[in-house]
């Protein structure tokens, strides 16, 4: 992956070695309140930049084996994508306290679909529709 965003233009990646150990508490590293928490300091740091600039985030918590230190929900996958709504929830309204919300954009959208809902075939046109939102204080 880092061969594909460097060779699409971009400067600068944080992957799972930019976190402490103690962070890393699942097979894909450090769960989405750790990361959402870093992201927002590099937006904090940026909100007073005149330059535009571009930062895109991978949430990783709602992918197998889906440990997370949430417990709402007994389904394990559902009760991840809940964990990483929080967060998710969380760092939006953390954002909407700083200067840099009010020229923010942030889309939402995901990179690949999933088994669930598990009634809808595989080959059914339902299982490939995949939202995207854009919310932020640059849309009024």
């Amino acid at each position: 992956m880092q061969s594909y965003f460097f060779s699409s233009g971009y400067s600068k990646i944080t992957a799972d070695r930019d976190f402490p150990l103690s962070s890393r508490l699942c097979k894909w590293g450090a769960n989405d309140d750790v990361t959402f928490n870093r992201l927002y300091e590099s937006i904090a740091e940026k909100s007073n930049s005149p330059t535009p600039w571009l930062s895109t985030f991978l949430t990783l918590s709602s992918h197998e084996p889906f440990e997370v230190p949430y417990k709402r929900l007994d389904n394990p996958y559902l009760n991840s994508v809940a964990f990483t709504d929080s967060c998710l929830g969380n760092f939006i309204q953390k954002l909407k306290e700083t200067p840099a919300w009010e020229n923010l954009l942030v889309i939402l959208i995901s990179d690949h679909g999933y088994r669930y809902p598990q009634d809808i075939q595989e080959y059914s046109p339902k299982r490939f529709h995949i939202p995207m939102l854009w919310i932020g204080g640059a849309i009024k």
